[in-house]
């Protein structure tokens, strides 16, 4: 008895490279993401100056 396994390896070699390329997209996401806090973080600090320092010259203004 003989039989040919030949389609069942390559379907599990095809999800394999499906899982590696997944992996590699996900990883890629994960670095995005955290860049994408940083720039938030730093757009957050810069408007709070921002506001600060408007606030501070208005309050000046107003004598």
């Amino acid at each position: 008895m003989v039989q040919d396994i030949t389609d069942q390896v390559e379907a599990r070699e095809a999800i394999e490279k499906s899982e590696q390329q997944a992996t590699a997209l996900a990883n890629s996401l994960l670095k995005a993401n955290e860049q994408l806090r940083r720039v938030n973080v730093d757009l957050d600090n810069f408007i709070y100056t921002a506001s600060h320092d408007l606030k501070a010259l208005f309050s000046t203004l107003k004598v």
